[in-house]
């Protein structure tokens, strides 16, 4: 059953720690926030490197178990999937009907460790209706939509370059062909460990906040107990697991983290609101810089001022942060993300210059998929002058200090990346209108045209032409 959001504040971060934070304080502000942002930053791999140290051994052993017994399956559902020699793979039900794969290399003193997450296979009957459709190339948007809409509970199989495997049988075929390092696939973790001297060492990453709820599951079917807590960097986080408060720990830290980043940069913030404002910025009129990667308007209504940031390197693509609040002075800030304003749903567009294929196919359904429903951007921004909330992370009181996660805080790494979005954001702005742009490189000041299908196919204005336009002279400061 998913769990009711809960406010966190800050005490629980600051109380688990308080020995790296206390230490931090002593130097300057500085620093505590650095290992504020690492803290964040790390803690879903920390939680990852305890689940596979508190699973090591106990993982070889059930599959051991399994492969001298005649039952394929153990009464908790774990079984073996069989691959090349080399690798070791159990999958573990994941409680919603799928299954994940645990994955593992059996050197005794190097080798990597990888958890998927897989889904069936497409049913017959679509893969039959959409095969058809590609070699007629004639669309049924209805049977589009399906596909679409089948993304949650069944994947495509791999067709092409850019799509990887989700069900069983792409992934250990993947294993097979490239090896575990290498395999493609739903990746939830990606581990190692090396021994040394007697010694055992378990690093690993983790591509998404999603990783959690699947690291909580495996924890607890396969057990933490008598885990080697010698090979822990940090012994906090297995006790997370253990207790069952991983989640509660996680928006705590969240907490903490974003406590830090406004009482430090709330100013930063107030004066990229300043700027933009200045510049007549606005959902239609944006200012693009760093080689036009980087995108940045901010909108004032009467409760709140909307400020919209699109980074194309970046999976997530867009954030926007309502500060709500009259005149400047804020009261919560809400984290939303978005598709960029330009994208379309495959199924409501078919383009007649392209043909379409499986591979195509395949990579807009894994789009969709891996947007979770997010909207565009400009939908976003016109739901949140509707004082609607769609695509949260989450929201943070400046008043209480609590934070309140949202049904898209698994779906994004925005938390990581608020520190220099500000930063990078501040600095285009603020120099941008004083025509220095020495450290700033490419600013332009671009209008949106209804017609165009990506970023780059709007007409860029020198920020001197822009200010001209609008009546102004260069800003010596703001």
């Amino acid at each position: 059953m998913e769990k009711t959001p809960m406010a966190a504040t800050s005490a629980l971060a600051k109380e688990t720690f308080a020995y790296d934070l206390e230490a931090a304080k002593k130097y300057d502000d500085g620093q505590y926030a650095y290992v504020v942002n690492e803290i964040q930053r790390t803690f879903h791999a920390q939680v990852a490197e305890a689940a596979i140290v508190a699973i090591f051994h106990k993982a070889n052993d059930i599959f051991d178990e399994l492969a001298a017994s005649p039952e394929s399956t153990r009464v908790d559902g774990i079984r073996i999937v069989p691959t090349a020699k080399g690798v070791k793979v159990l999958a573990i039900p994941d409680g919603n009907g799928n299954e994940l794969l645990y994955a593992w290399e059996t050197d005794e003193k190097r080798g990597h460790i990888r958890l998927f997450k897989t889904k069936p296979p497409l049913p017959s009957n679509l893969r039959s209706e959409i095969d058809i459709m590609i070699n007629n190339q004639h669309f049924d948007l209805d049977v589009l939509q399906k596909a679409k809409d089948m993304a949650a509970p069944f994947s495509i199989e791999n067709r092409g370059q850019y799509v990887d495997p989700t069900d069983i049988a792409g992934v250990i075929e993947s294993i097979d062909e490239k090896g575990l390092e290498k395999a493609k696939g739903d990746v939830f973790v990606y581990g190692s460990y090396y021994r040394t001297r007697g010694l055992t060492t378990i690093r690993a990453t983790v591509p998404h906040n999603s990783s959690m709820a699947s690291i909580d599951r495996i924890a607890e079917i396969i057990g933490t107990e008598d885990a080697d807590r010698d090979w822990l960097r940090e012994e906090a986080y297995l006790d997370f697991l253990e207790a069952g408060t991983v989640r509660e720990h996680e928006d705590s830290v969240a907490a903490l983290q974003l406590e830090t980043l406004f009482e430090r940069k709330m100013g930063m913030i107030k004066e990229i609101v300043a700027a933009a404002e200045y510049l007549e910025l606005g959902p239609e009129t944006y200012v693009s810089y760093g080689d036009h990667d980087r995108n940045v308007y901010v909108h004032r209504a009467a409760a709140k001022d909307i400020y919209v940031h699109n980074n194309i390197d970046r999976f997530e693509n867009v954030y926007l942060l309502a500060l709500n609040g009259e005149g400047n002075e804020y009261d919560s800030v809400d984290i939303h993300i978005s598709k960029p304003w330009y994208s379309t749903l495959y199924a409501s567009e078919i383009y007649d210059d392209e043909a379409m294929d499986w591979e195509t196919l395949a990579t807009l359904i894994k789009y969709q998929d891996e947007n979770g429903g997010t909207l565009r951007e400009d939908q976003v921004f016109q739901a949140l002058l509707n004082d609607e909330k769609p695509g949260l992370v989450g929201s943070y009181s400046l008043k209480t200090g609590e934070f309140t996660r949202g049904p898209f805080f698994e779906n994004t790494t925005v938390l990581d990346y608020l520190n220099d979005m500000i930063d990078i954001d501040h600095n285009a702005l603020t120099n941008g209108i004083k025509g220095d742009l020495s450290e700033v490189g490419t600013f332009a000041i671009k209008k949106r045209d209804a017609r165009a299908t990506e970023l780059g196919d709007e007409n860029e204005i020198k920020i001197e032409t822009w200010l001209e336009q609008i009546g102004k002279t260069l800003a010596p400061s703001i």
